[in-house]
């Protein structure tokens, strides 16, 4: 029996060796790092992306008219890419300096992304908040203006007094598409645009206190709370229905919001209902502010 045992754990053994090229290490004979199921995903999304790299190191949408351009694409990509970086690799990766070659030449006067293209804009204040964040993660010491003109672009692209606009107004304290060089009530406002330029501004650490101020009263006006008064917004809803904590995506362009309406039985008037992706958009807003731990947001 002892003889089987042996022979059956001599030949397991062989076995491993043949089906596990990690232990050869490209066949030096070095033990190489092995993958867990979940980081083999990552690493096969990861050589997809790759892959789709354009020569400039761009991202370009093969479908989608308004992401053709790469100045929104790549840097989303770049940053989603940056993420499966471990700590103390190389951040030198010729795959991210090729697309921060591609950023920096698409950046306009103001710092802005999304806008080399004067005929067709390209999600200006989703492109800056990604492209900021890759500066931040892969630029260097000569980035740093850029960085600052970056921040300051974000900062002033917030629907806030300085750009007529009055904490009465539905927009107030969140961000929209940044067609604007100064936002105005027709500019559409979301929470997905919200989060993402606060997240950016956070890691950044400029988040001021009148941004968060400000940032905070538009959370508050898309999450559904009792204790939350949503003034002047078609996304009031009442005591006896909605009260579930979740968001909404905008107080004034109604057809962004997903989850659609909903009609109070009582009143027959209609409310934002909350939905998922929306909620979501939520947290990470707060969390961006750094509310997490603020037991009021959990009521």
């Amino acid at each position: 029996m002892k003889k089987l045992i042996g022979f059956l754990q001599l030949c397991i053994f062989n076995l491993y060796l043949c089906v596990s090229p990690s232990l050869q290490s490209e066949g030096r004979g070095i033990p190489a790092r092995s993958f867990t199921p979940q980081e083999e995903m990552i690493q096969k999304a990861k050589g997809f992306l790759l892959s789709k790299q354009l020569p400039d190191g761009s991202w370009r949408s093969a479908t989608y008219g308004l992401l053709k351009s790469g100045q929104s694409l790549t840097p989303f990509v770049l940053y989603s890419l940056s993420q499966t970086i471990r700590n103390g690799e190389d951040q030198e990766k010729p795959w991210a300096q090729q697309s921060m070659k591609f950023l920096r030449a698409h950046g306009n006067i103001d710092g802005a992304h999304g806008r080399s293209d004067p005929d067709i804009l390209d999600y200006p204040n989703y492109a800056t908040s990604y492209a900021l964040e890759c500066f931040l993660e892969f630029g260097d010491e000569k980035d740093k203006p850029v960085i600052q003109k970056m921040i300051h672009y974000l900062q002033n692209q917030q629907f806030s007094e300085p750009n007529g606009i009055t904490i009465k107004d539905p927009p107030y304290g969140g961000w929209g598409f940044g067609v604007n060089t100064k936002p105005t009530l027709s500019s559409f406002v979301d929470l997905s645009h919200t989060r993402r330029v606060l997240q950016s501004l956070a890691k950044a650490e400029s988040l001021t206190p009148k941004i968060k101020m400000r940032a905070k009263r538009f959370l508050n006006l898309l999450q559904k709370r009792k204790f939350e008064k949503n003034f002047n917004s078609s996304g009031i809803w009442h005591e006896a229905t909605g009260y579930d904590g979740g968001f909404f995506s905008s107080p004034n362009i109604g057809y962004a919001n997903k989850g659609r309406t909903e009609k109070d039985p009582k009143s027959g008037e209609t409310y934002f209902r909350s939905y998922s992706t929306a909620t979501c958009d939520g947290i990470l807003a707060l969390l961006a502010l750094d509310t997490s731990t603020d037991n009021r947001f959990l009521k």
